[in-house]
């Protein structure tokens, strides 16, 4: 007795391939990330910089302003650390001139 083929074994056997495929690829994707490799860390940081470089430079839109503390600060208000009173009126003055970020 002779069998007809059944059209569906054939596409049923490459989607198990290209499933275990995906599979495959995820399972390296996943571990990878997660065991870390030194290999992904550069290649991120190569395209970040090309990233940067296609996106061209950028104009801040608010003008930014480093208030640092320099040797004549540190002359006039003592070594450092300082009290945490100096600090804090040091951030009241940044605020009152408008300051948005003060790290």
């Amino acid at each position: 007795m002779i069998f007809p083929m059944n059209p569906r074994r054939p596409a049923q056997k490459s989607h198990l391939i290209g499933f275990l495929i995906g599979m495959l690829a995820l399972l390296i994707s996943l571990s990878l990330y997660f065991f870390g490799s030194e290999f992904l860390d550069m290649l991120e940081l190569k395209t970040l910089d090309i990233r940067f470089r296609a996106r061209g430079q950028t104009m801040p839109q608010t003008p930014t302003v480093i208030a640092a503390i320099d040797q004549k600060s540190i002359d006039r208000l003592g070594r450092w650390p300082w009290p945490r009173s100096t600090i804090a009126t040091l951030i009241d003055k940044l605020k009152n001139c408008g300051a948005q970020a003060i790290g």
